[in-house]
Formats: structure tokens, C-alpha cells, sequence
């Protein structure tokens, strides 16, 4: 299981930064190594959302597929 947990201070909305935090076709530009995330259920965000990722660690990408069975705002 992951968790993400960080903190930082900002003007945004914090409904916004919420749902561009827990939307992962966004990790790219906020986890360093991704190289693949991508939807693969009909449900496009939130609770539900299945999805396939690859991260780079070291010379190697490792896969996974993903669900998303806990949101918590």
C-alpha cells in the first residue's frame, strides 16, 4: 500500500491541490522516475481508478497495476 504524505504551503484551493494530487496521470510532474501512468478503468479519477504504472529505479522500470480503494479529503 502506498501513502503519500507531504506538506508544503500554498495559494491554492486545497480542493484543487487535492484533486490534481490523487489524479496519478499528473505524477509525472511531482514523482521523480515515472515513465509510464496510465487509466485503464472507465472511472477516469477518484475511487475505482485503475491504472498502469512503470517507474525507473536504477537501470531497471518496474511495472505495477494499480487501484485506487481509499481517498480520504
Amino acid at each position: 500500500m502506498v501513502h503519500i504524505h507531504h506538506k508544503a504551503r500554498s495559494k491554492t484551493p486545497v480542493e484543487f491541490a487535492f484533486d490534481y494530487m490523487t489524479d496519478f496521470r499528473n505524477a509525472r510532474d511531482w514523482l521523480f522516475g515515472v515513465t509510464l501512468l496510465e487509466v485503464l478503468s472507465e472511472i477516469q479519477q477518484g475511487l475505482g481508478t485503475v491504472y498502469e504504472g512503470g517507474m525507473k529505479l536504477g537501470p531497471k522500470v518496474l511495472g505495477a497495476v494499480f487501484e485506487v480503494d481509499r481517498l480520504e479529503r
